[in-house]
């Protein structure tokens, strides 16, 4: 989150309760806020449009639509949030802020393109009209830039917009449902597609003109929007590793579609709403220690951080950094300990009220263990990440991509087997894979901080070489071909 902790820890310095509220608010919007809307909305959705007379046809293709424009707008742009965020953080740094937003309309334009091809494989033979295609084109290609847009909000302060802009959206996908329903007499499956693309489209023109107005344009030219691509070859781990965990944490769904247990809709999507529903519920589960390491670990955690850093940099005796070092590590293993605690506390009481109150929404007793298994499989999935995150935090980039590999790997595994053995057995590759995968990034940060001193010092170049990769040598050849033409 490039710049969100650093404002958190200015608020949260004024030690009041409306500045400790006021912060927890903040981090929840800006981190989990596109995807409780996303998932929110898709679960509101469908009773509404169930109260409001629409056929389970129509309700299946709305489910469909949108299950499949999430998932390919987030594999899509999550895959490149964190070389971006690391992308922005290193433009604030040097001042180049200018550089920020045209960034933003190069990364835009590759993620629409992917979408798009990927949107147009799946609908090239499908028999839906072609209204229904186009609004699957444009709410995939409009979250994608919601996506996309969240990574550089987190480095301004405009909080009241955003959440304004949020609210706004909301209101237009809930309420022109029911005015196009109940009034204007359009048929329920255009009611619903239509405004919820309306009310993605007036969220993502907001975020955009927000943006503008923070960052500006310093020089709009193809080749200054597309100037980000030669960070891939410094920080390509950063995108291996989005892309890692993003194909990982939906690949169950994706395995489960290709079974005989999945359902057809209209020739064109399979679903399996028995598992696709609780999973969405079991993420949602993770947002107590999301907002919790946003607020207590990046603003707790950086001043150590920085007194340990300085003691390096400024020639502090060896007892001093071994101080410093030692008062860093108690600290994250404090706010990792309380993070756990709190998340487990809330995994389970999701469970309970889970088991006891989604019955009456219409969950079967295998959807109710899918929920089940796979919120205490996300309790070791968000550890994970924070791990992660926490190696990237030290610029470990190499053992932060080891992670998410092991998790890649063990969870196309473990899945694969899962499906092998049955249906009574879903959820369960998850789980596996996401404590196999937790129990290895402790063990890999638990080596970074034993040798920390040594990846401090040792690690480093003597000489700043600037090498100009594979990516940065396209991206020149193109450059310069285009400063021909001028």
């Amino acid at each position: 989150m490039a710049g969100i902790g650093f404002e958190l820890k200015k608020i949260i310095d004024k030690d009041n309760i409306f500045a400790q509220a006021r912060v927890y608010f903040m981090s929840s919007l800006i981190t989990v806020g596109p995807m409780i809307i996303c998932i929110t909305l898709f679960l509101v959705m469908q009773r509404l449009l169930k109260n409001l007379g629409a056929s389970y046809a129509n309700i299946q293709i709305f489910n469909a639509v949108i299950i499949y424009s999430f998932l390919i707008s987030y594999i899509s742009s999550n895959g490149i949030s964190m070389l971006m965020s690391r992308y922005i953080s290193d433009c604030i740094y040097a001042k180049k802020s200018g550089c920020i937003f045209e960034s933003f309309l190069g990364v835009s334009i590759i993620c629409s393109i992917i979408s798009t091809i990927i949107m147009s494989l799946l609908l090239i033979n499908s028999p839906l009209n072609l209204i229904i295609k186009s609004i699957c084109f444009m709410i995939t290609i409009i979250l994608s830039l919601i996506w996309l847009e969240i990574i550089y909000l987190s480095a301004i302060k405009e909080y009241l917009h955003i959440v304004s802009f949020f609210l706004i959206g909301i209101s237009i996908v809930i309420l022109g449902t029911i005015l196009g329903i109940e009034f204007l007499n359009i048929p329920p499956i255009y009611s619903a597609l239509l405004f919820s693309l309306a009310g993605y489209i007036f969220i993502a023109i907001s975020f955009m003109v927000l943006l503008y107005k923070v960052f500006g344009i310093k020089d709009l030219r193809l080749s200054n929007c597309l100037k980000f691509v030669c960070s891939i070859d410094k920080y390509y781990e950063l995108l291996l590793i989005g892309l890692f965990l993003s194909l990982g944490s939906y690949f169950p769904n994706i395995l489960i579609w290709l079974t005989p247990n999945a359902t057809l809709v209209e020739e064109t999507f399979r679903i399996a709403s028995f598992y696709d529903v609780p999973s969405f519920y079991a993420f949602l589960s993770v947002i107590p220690s999301v907002v919790i390491f946003t607020v207590k670990i990046e603003t707790a955690i950086y001043p150590k951080y920085k007194d340990f850093y300085n003691f390096v940099r400024e020639s502090g005796s060896i007892n001093e950094i071994r101080r410093a070092k030692k008062i860093l590590i108690d600290t994250i293993i404090l706010h990792m300990t309380h993070m756990i605690k709190v998340q487990f506390i809330a995994s389970f009481a999701c469970i309970v009220f889970g088991f006891k109150m989604l019955p009456n929404i219409g969950f079967a007793s295998d959807s109710l263990e899918i929920f089940g298994i796979l919120t205490l499989g996300a309790i070791s999935y968000i550890s994970m990440s924070f791990l992660i995150l926490m190696l990237l935090y030290f610029d470990a980039r190499k053992d932060a991509l080891q992670v998410s590999l092991v998790f890649f790997i063990t969870i196309v595994l473990f899945s694969i087997i899962t499906v092998i053995i049955g249906q009574e057995y879903y959820g369960y590759g998850f789980f596996i894979s996401s404590l196999i995968s937790v129990v290895f990034a402790f063990n890999r940060i638990n080596n970074f901080f034993r040798i920390i001193e040594y990846r401090t010092f040792a690690s480093q170049p003597v000489f700043q070489i600037d090498k100009k990769g594979f990516f940065s040598r396209i991206y020149n050849f193109f450059n310069k071909e285009n400063k021909k033409e001028v």
